[in-house]
C-alpha cells in the first residue's frame, strides 16, 4: 500500500538536486550563464551591503575622476577610466552601479576563462574550473574594487584566447583580434607588456623546437616565469622541469630527458638562469639562439626584449 504520507522539503535536498541539474546542463551554454548570472547577482548584493556605511574604495573613486576628463593617459593607461565613463553614461553615478561594474568585469573574465577551458574540457570537468576559481580572491575580493589591476581580470583572458584562436587558426580575423585585445591589455596596465612577451616567447621557442627536432615539445625549463608561460601558450604544452624541485614535474629522469630532450628560455639578462641551463646540459648538444622582440602599441615601438633559447635534441 503506498504510504499517505507528504514527502518533506529538505534544504538539503533541494540543493543536491539543483546542483545536479546544473550539472546535467553542462555539455550547452545554460550552465555557464546561469553561474555568471548568480555570481554577478549574489556578490553584487554583498558588496553593496558590506559598503553601505563606508562607501567606495579610494581606488574606484579615483578612476572616476579620470572618467571626468578622458585624456591618453594619467599615472596609469586610460582604459579603466574610459570603460568607467562608458558605463555611468548609461547607468545613474551610485554605489551599486560601481558594484556591479566590478562584478560585471570579473564574470566576463569567467566567461574568458570558460572559453579557453571548453577547448581541452567538457562536461562536469569544464564546470570545475569557474568553481575552482572561486576558492581563489582574485574574482570576488580583489575584483570587487574596480580600478587599473581588476581590469586585467578580464582583458588578459581574453587576449589569452583570442591569441590561442590565432596561433591555432592561422587566420587574418583571430590575428587580428589578438592584436586589437593584446592592445587593450596594454591600455589597461603597461605591465601587460609581460603577457605578450609569453605569447612571443612561447611561440617561438616552440617553432625553434620543431625546425630542430620535428618532434612536439615535450620538456621546458628556464626563468620560472618565462617556463611557465611556455607550458601554456605553447601549441604542445610541455611540462615545467626544474631539476630537483618536488612535485609532479620530479617524475622527470635522465632517461626521459635523454629520450625526448628539452629546451630553455632565459631572458639575456639573466645570467643565473642561463648559468643553470648550461650546467643542467652537462656535456650534451645545445642549440642557443638569441632571439629580440618589441612589444609595438599604436605604431609605437618599446624597448626590445632578448631572450636566449636554448635546445637540447633527443639523443
Amino acid at each position: 500500500m503506498r504510504s499517505s504520507r507528504p514527502v518533506r522539503w529538505s534544504p538539503v535536498g533541494f540543493i543536491e538536486t539543483t546542483i545536479n541539474l546544473w550539472f546535467d546542463t553542462s555539455d550547452n551554454n545554460r550552465a555557464i550563464t546561469g553561474f555568471l548570472v548568480l555570481f554577478v547577482a549574489v556578490w553584487t548584493s554583498f558588496q553593496v551591503l558590506s559598503y553601505m556605511s563606508i562607501g567606495l574604495h579610494k581606488d574606484m573613486v579615483e578612476a572616476f575622476s579620470w572618467s571626468q576628463q578622458l585624456a591618453p593617459g594619467y599615472k596609469h593607461p586610460p582604459l579603466t577610466a574610459m570603460i568607467v565613463a562608458a558605463w555611468f553614461s548609461v547607468f545613474p553615478i551610485t554605489d551599486w552601479a560601481f558594484h556591479l561594474l566590478a562584478m560585471v568585469n570579473a564574470a566576463i573574465a569567467f566567461l574568458a576563462v570558460d572559453l579557453i577551458a571548453r577547448r581541452w574540457l567538457d562536461g562536469d570537468k569544464r564546470l570545475l574550473v569557474p568553481l575552482l576559481l572561486l576558492l581563489t580572491p582574485f574574482y570576488q575580493f580583489h575584483g570587487q574594487r574596480f580600478g587599473t589591476n581588476q581590469v586585467l581580470l578580464s582583458t588578459w583572458p581574453i587576449a589569452t584566447y583570442c591569441f590561442l584562436r590565432s596561433f591555432e587558426t592561422r587566420t587574418v580575423i583571430w590575428s587580428v583580434a589578438a592584436g586589437v585585445t593584446a592592445a587593450l591589455a596594454m591600455l589597461g596596465k603597461y605591465y601587460s607588456v609581460v603577457l605578450i612577451a609569453a605569447f612571443v616567447t612561447g611561440r617561438e621557442l616552440t617553432r625553434e623546437w620543431r625546425h630542430v627536432t620535428e618532434q612536439p615539445l615535450r620538456i621546458v625549463t628556464g626563468e620560472s616565469g618565462l617556463a611557465d608561460a611556455v607550458t601554456f601558450y605553447s601549441e604542445d604544452h610541455p611540462a615545467h622541469w626544474t631539476p630537483g624541485k618536488i612535485g609532479l614535474a620530479s617524475r622527470i629522469d635522465e632517461q626521459r630527458l635523454n629520450r625526448e630532450g628539452w629546451a630553455g628560455v632565459c631572458t639575456l639578462t639573466a645570467a643565473s638562469c642561463i648559468e643553470h641551463v648550461e650546467r643542467t646540459a652537462g656535456g650534451s648538444p645545445v642549440i642557443r639562439t638569441l632571439y629580440e622582440h618589441s612589444a609595438s602599441f599604436l605604431g609605437h615601438s618599446g624597448r626590445p626584449q632578448r631572450f636566449v633559447l636554448f635546445i637540447v635534441p633527443p639523443m
